[in-house]
């Protein structure tokens, strides 16, 4: 006989070539650059408002009830297609950085350039230059440009850990794998304070980080630390919930695990199968497309399994 599974592939959307896109991060930027792409609703505070179903209402998408798969894949498809259409500089970017791949290599390309993030409701630019990868996340670690390099070059460590966690950050974080815009430099240089800085003293800044390997390297050591990042987080990054949910899921599970077996005398087999798990499940990331090893999640998975198991095998030796 023949059987057929019927679940599909789950990694069919972004293997053999196939690429994940993500519409809404690029419709804010294209609606910053060119307000003309869509219509947009006004939220409570006077803000464009990027949820699907209002984007539809008012650019009269007719496909039916918003909110249903089918209509909300419709409406997406036709948001798309106004990306296209209207800004195709965008959409083409967009594509460019589909796979983190393709993302790393642009990076490495171009050194400078500019992004977009959004964050209190609206799109805002960057013009960055590229420093490193950071050697925990492996995110790409840049240097906002229109903070002066020189502000910095002469701070020690503490000055230094301190500078870069006061606003405004001069480090940006580019996630390969989070298809992140990167258009050229000249689109932020059109937008403040880039257009007031002016082309010559953007690349003089980056220059000067060229010039200067030994403060990049400290600012390597600063975001890799790993103290620094479990007890002040990472200058580049915000995550440090991801890291806390790491250790509670094990912690959570060990004592499942533990309690499970209580009355048992498999103390030891059951620790030694959570340390794998915690461990294995962590490294398959090596492996799985568009999905990155962490060294600190390994660390926090050993953490929640650890702490669970101390506590019960005191409980279980003085009982």
């Amino acid at each position: 006989m023949l059987f057929k599974n019927l679940l599909p592939d789950w990694y069919q959307t972004n293997t053999n070539g196939n690429k994940i896109h993500d519409i809404l991060p690029h419709i804010r930027v294209a609606k910053l650059l060119n307000r003309n792409v869509v219509a947009t609703k006004l939220n409570a505070k006077g803000n464009d408002s990027f949820k699907l179903a209002d984007i539809a209402e008012i650019n009269n998408f007719n496909h039916g009830i918003a909110h249903t798969s089918i209509v909300d894949c419709l409406n997406t498809i036709e948001l798309a297609k106004r990306i296209k259409d209207v800004t195709p500089d965008i959409w083409q970017a967009s594509l460019t950085t589909a796979h983190k791949r393709d993302t790393e290599a642009l990076i490495n390309k171009e050194k400078v350039f500019s992004t977009y993030e959004y964050f209190y409701s609206r799109a805002r630019c960057f013009v960055n230059k590229y420093l490193f990868n950071h050697p925990v996340y492996n995110w790409a670690i840049c240097w906002d440009l229109k903070q002066h390099p020189k502000d910095y070059l002469e701070l020690d460590y503490s000055g230094l850990v301190n500078a870069l966690q006061k606003a405004p950050k001069p480090i940006r974080t580019v996630k390969q794998n989070k298809n992140p815009l990167i258009l050229s430099k000249d689109y932020g240089l059109k937008t403040e304070p880039y257009s007031e800085l002016g082309l010559n003293e953007i690349m003089g800044r980056a220059k000067l980080l060229d010039e200067n390997p030994k403060f990049v390297n400290s600012i390597i050591f600063v975001t890799s630390n790993l103290v620094n990042l479990i007890l002040i987080g990472d200058a580049s990054t915000s995550s440090s919930s991801d890291k806390f949910s790491h250790f509670i899921s094990y912690f959570v599970l060990s004592i499942f695990a533990y309690l499970s077996f209580y009355n048992t005398h498999k103390f030891r087999k059951i620790f030694i199968y959570l340390m794998l798990l915690s461990i294995i499940l962590e490294v398959v990331h090596l492996i799985i497309p568009n999905r990155y090893y962490e060294n600190l999640d390994l660390l926090m998975n050993v953490c929640g399994v650890v702490a669970v198991s101390i506590f019960f095998y005191y409980n279980k030796k003085h009982e």
